[in-house]
């Protein structure tokens, strides 16, 4: 039975539900929502009428639209809809009365209600048909004479579009166009604002080009609306107004090319400091030009003057401070000023146009600031603006470091605090980005500098002093520091003394960095320090010293790294018993200082470790268990998008921790092994935070690791248990790697891959898992291959020196995903030959045979070569299918420039050889010559890099292979004597072990001797140089051993007249006796 709403216990109810007593509010909850399951009919109709009522107050009236809404939301998932229960006669005077009451409101409030009521049910009903009144209403609304109906029609449409899309009004695109160039030449600035506004909306979902050249003609329009908003709107207005000019600036930075030129002069104009526009407004004037200039730095660097006016603009927002008294009084909390937002800009600035073209600016501009007595502001915006600019405009700026010390450290002695304090900022940033040629050049000069502004008056000074000492040692050499070791220990003694908590904070951070940069050396401070550091953690129990207390918590484990494990032994419990003594705290800053330090505890003690971890792992796998999901639809449709929460931070750093003490305590891990996979599997995939699916894709190698280890330890051979761990994180990892687009993480997942497979040590995957992840690689090959393509089509455009630095750093992060990816395929080579070479054939060997072409870059051609040696020692039946696509690069590129080339190039040659039998035999003669040809190319070259002495050993090695597996096809007279000439080897230490048991092998079974033992001295003296060395086996030892007995009882005078050393005659003797 339906539950009797009368209109009158309506709106009752609504005034209830202001009300500030909770019981009350309680109660009329409850009669809603039983009005909404028994008449939900009445009770939104009553509700329209209490929001329609004019002679209401605002407030009871805008609370009846807050609660309709929900009601009758006809898409959303909203538990509270009732529109589907609704009659359709119901349904259809909620239409008629929402369009009703729109048309006669004349509360700004109230019609936003209305608009926001009609959007959900449009966008829901529209593309239906159930609602063709809808745009219709809207239309004639824009023509309306009262400018109330003309912004809320306009309102409403950009709402309805962003929600339908573009489809929906695609057949409505000139009307709604004559619309938009009707309002933004309206006589009223808020409907022009409102005008901009929409048309901002309608130009994102546009899709054909001509349509965009349509909007392109409202850009004067547009552009005389910014100018008008800024004379006769309020600020607040004028805001939205400029944020749709920011948002166009990202998403659509061509559509401006037009009339470029004049939305510059625009934007200059607004940010100019001489108006007397709030400053909000003129930054975000500025945000525009910024804007254009990430999104085309090229089209904005061409515009006369352009750099140089947003650089004035944003050296002049630096002087945009005040000199604040609690800046003095150190306290905690950053300034929010323009200042420090300039600051921000000016950094995206330097990284957008880098060192070539801003440095000029910055020693022309710079110093007429700096030199301006009469102003500390300028003074402190010149240290700042070089300081900001260090890290963006390194490339250029770090070959002029002694240039930019004339004019930074004379500011050391200014007579204003805070100039000296951004002296020293600018001094700790070129110790941070030019280093560490830097610190090698000026650091022990600069250091003396530092020493003397210790005693700076301002505490904050003081401070900053042990801020850029802290730069100094985490980017300095050892060597460099420990000079100075002494001073700087001596100085943080008696700055530790100060009573000021912040400051002493700032101190324990320097002295963590010194520490961990003085490594051993500052054993001899061990026992100076660290007492002081027990007794902060025994004393400082108050809520505001938290996060000193994390501070020394965190020195501490770092000076225990610095001098190991015997010397911080002694300490370690009563450090760690005061450690788990901490009552924490939700949000409490030293859980993630207590975590970090008893990773770097177990990572000191090792096994020493393992009665702390059952202590220490309940809370790590608590944080790391925590369900964190972010998700965020963007355009309609899911896009990956990076978030960082606290919460997501978090589980980041146990998750972390966990695989620390995983790596350093190995089998005594093994009971939470189970645990911890359980817990990362379902992590690999989290798009949303690098730092989570980085670690779980981390671990799968470490799990193994220690479920290995413990098997060994207990004397088990079963290694079920192993094998279903593999498969268990295997497939999840490859599943994340295939949808990977963050570079850094995909190397971590294919390395992950590789060890995987290698701590297993077996086939645990079946035929068709193999061809998955066959295919799943050669996939991120050819992906690897079209970024390449698009990294060499950017250089053709002539960059400048910094965006070659970023393409270099791109290409190193590359070079480590293609390296990981070679080792995969190697991998798949040494476990499954059979399975891999199948695939391989049909998937990845095109893509090989592309890296192999000569005008690729050497490390591809390298790679390249290196997939075929694997597949030729691992899997030699389908490497003699494959001898055509490789044999003849592999000769060609004995002869490469590159030394890394040659080496795979000669290592597969020699692999070929060894494992191809009468397949390889028509390569004999060639391959020998090239070989021989390479080798004399580099012999007696003192400037040969060790790669090429690599090289070299390789093509030694692969002589050797040829002498024993295809003797009979070599005439070893010829040719034996060259060979011995280049032995013993030693760089490459696993070819030359390879290469001696050949020659072993040769001497005992073969004529390496020479009619009339004329190859004996070399061949003698080779042996006597390897016998008893890590570089032979001991197998070939043996060989060499009857080697030597048998020339001796043979042939002793023979032997006795070689011209041999007494001591390789010494040495043979004691390979005789053996």
């Amino acid at each position: 039975m339906a539950m009797a709403v009368e209109l009158g216990a309506v709106e009752e109810v609504v005034r209830r539900l202001m009300l500030n007593d909770n019981a009350t509010r309680s109660q009329a909850e409850g009669l809603l929502a039983g009005w909404a399951q028994q008449s939900p009919d009445d009770l939104a109709v009553f509700l329209l009428a209490v929001m329609r009522n004019q002679a209401h107050e605002k407030d009871i009236r805008l609370m009846a639209g807050t609660l309709l809404r929900p009601l009758i939301a006809v898409k959303d998932a909203d538990s509270r809809s009732v529109w589907a229960k609704l009659r359709p006669e119901t349904q259809t005077t909620i239409k008629v009365e929402m369009l009703k009451g729109l048309q006669g409101e004349k509360c700004r409030q109230v019609i936003a209600k209305y608009s926001d009521s009609v959007s959900d049910i449009g966008a829901a009903l529209y593309d239906a048909g159930q609602w063709p009144d809808l745009l219709p209403f809207l239309f004639q609304c824009t023509k309306s004479p009262d400018p109330m109906h003309r912004i809320f029609s306009l309102e409403i449409m950009a709402e309805l579009a962003s929600l339908l899309g573009s489809n929906s009004f695609r057949r409505f695109f000139k009307p709604v166009s004559e619309i938009l160039r009707a309002s933004l030449t309206d006589a009223d600035i808020n409907i022009r604002i409102e005008g901009l506004l929409a048309t901002s909306t309608f130009l994102q979902l546009m899709e054909q080009p001509e349509e965009t050249l349509e909007f392109q003609q409202l850009i004067p329009a547009m552009l005389d609306c910014a100018k008008m908003g800024v004379q006769q709107a309020n600020q607040s207005d004028c805001h939205r107004a400029l944020e749709v000019f920011v948002d166009l600036a990202e998403h659509f930075p061509l559509f401006f090319k037009p009339n470029l030129d004049e939305l510059i002069t625009i934007m200059l104009t607004i940010a100019n400091p001489g108006t007397n526009l709030e400053a909000g407004t003129r930054q975000l004037a500025l945000e525009v030009l910024l804007t254009l200039s990430d999104e085309r730095p090229k089209a904005m660097k061409k515009q006369p003057n352009f750099i140089v006016n947003v650089f004035r603009l944003l050296l002049f927002r630096l002087t945009n401070l005040e000199d604040d008294q609690s800046w003095y009084e150190f306290d905690e909390e950053a300034e929010n000023t323009d200042s420090l937002r300039a600051e921000e800009d000016l950094d995206r600035f330097s990284f957008t146009f880098g060192g070539t073209t801003l440095a000029p600016l910055l020693f022309s501009l710079l110093p007429p600031y700096l030199a301006n007595a009469a102003n500390w502001k300028e003074r402190y915006a010149g240290c700042m603006a070089l300081s900001v600019c260090c890290e963006g405009c390194k490339f250029v700026l770090k070959p002029r470091a002694m240039d930019m010390l004339r004019l930074i450290l004379p500011m050391l002695d200014d007579p204003h605090a805070r100039v000296r304090w951004a002296a020293l900022n600018c001094i700790g940033e070129m110790f941070s980005h030019f280093a560490p040629e830097f610190e090698a050049m000026y650091g022990s000069d600069i250091l003396a500098r530092i020493f003397a502004k210790i005693g700076d008056q301002a505490l904050r000074v003081k401070a900053h002093c042990c801020t850029v000492l802290t730069n100094y040692a985490e980017n300095c050499e050892q060597k460099d520091l420990v000079p100075h070791l002494s001073q700087i220990l001596s100085q943080f003694t008696t700055l530790l003394g100060i009573s000021n908590v912040y400051f002493q904070e700032v101190v324990l951070e320097a002295l963590s960095s010194v520490a961990v940069s003085a490594k051993e050396c500052f054993g001899q401070f061990y026992d100076h320090f660290v007492p002081y550091l027990k007794s902060i953690l025994q004393n400082a129990k108050a809520k505001e010293l938290r996060e000193l207390r994390g501070k020394a918590i965190e020195c501490l484990s770092l000076i225990g790294i610095a001098v190991g494990k015997e010397r911080f032994l002694k300490d370690i419990r009563e450090i760690t018993e005061q450690m788990l003594a901490t009552k924490l705290e939700a949000d409490d800053p030293q859980m993630a200082y207590l975590e970090t330090a008893f990773g770097r505890f177990a990572e000191c003690l090792g096994s020493d470790f393992v009665p702390f971890l059952p202590i220490v792992m309940p809370a790590a796998i608590t944080r790391a268990s925590m369900r964190v999901s972010e998700t965020e639809n963007i355009g309609g449709g899911k896009e990956q998008v990076s978030l960082h929460t606290t919460e997501m931070d978090d589980k980041s750093s146990a998750m972390h921790i966990i695989l620390v003490y995983a790596m350093h305590l190995k089998a005594a891990f093994f009971p939470y092994v189970e645990q911890v996979a359980k817990i990362y599997v379902p992590e690999m995939g989290f798009v949303f935070h690098e730092g989570i699916r980085s670690a779980a894709c981390t671990s799968p190698p470490i799990l193994l690791h220690c479920v290995k280890e413990y098997i060994q330890a207990a004397g088990k051979a079963d290694a079920a248990y192993l094998v279903s761990l593999f498969v268990y994180m295997f497939g999840p990892l490859v599943a994340a790697a295939k949808e990977e687009d963050d570079l850094e993480v995909l190397a971590i997942q294919l390395n992950a891959m590789q060890e995987s497979m290698n701590e297993v040590g077996q086939a645990c995957m079946t035929p068709e898992q193999v061809g998955q992840l066959v295919a799943v690689l050669a996939s991120l090959l050819e992906q690897w291959q079209e970024r390449r393509n698009a990294r060499e089509e950017e250089k053709e455009e002539e960059p400048n020196d910094e965006e070659l630095d970023r393409i270099g750093e791109e290409e190193q992060y590359e070079d480590d995903v293609l390296g990981q990816l070679i080792e995969c395929l190697g991998k798949l080579a040494e476990f499954y030959p059979g399975e891999y070479t199948q695939h391989f054939t049909q998937t990845v060997l095109p893509l090989v045979v592309k890296m192999l072409t000569p005008e690729k870059p050497w490390n591809e051609r390298q790679k390249g070569l290196c997939i075929f040696d694997d597949i030729i020692e691992h899997a030699p039946k389908g490497a003699a299918s494959l001898l055509a696509y490789y044999a003849n690069p592999m000769m060609q590129y004995l002869s490469d420039e590159d030394g890394d080339v040659r080496q795979a190039a000669a290592f597969g040659i020699g692999a070929a050889a060894q494992a191809l039998g009468d397949m390889f035999a028509p390569f004999v003669p060639e391959a020998l010559r090239r070989l021989f040809e390479m080798i004399a190319a580099f012999v007696g070259k003192h400037n040969a890099k060790p790669v090429d002495v690599r090289a070299t050993e390789n093509a030694v090695s692969a002589i050797g292979k040829i002498y024993r597996f295809h003797c009979s096809r070599v005439n070893m007279a010829e040719t034996a004597h060259l060979w011995l000439s280049q032995l013993p080897l030693s760089q490459d230490e696993v070819e030359a072990r390879r290469c001696h048991d050949n020659f072993a092998y040769l001497l005992e079974n073969s004529n390496l001797l020479g009619e009339d033992l004329r190859n004996a001295p070399a061949a003698l003296q080779v042996a006597a140089k390897i016998a008893c060395t890590p570089l032979v086996t001991l197998e070939a030892q043996a060989a060499l051993a009857r080697v030597v007995r048998r020339l001796a009882a043979g042939a002793p005078q023979a032997l006795a007249a070689l011209p041999l050393a007494d001591v390789e005659r010494q040495q043979l003797t004691q390979l005789m006796q053996q």
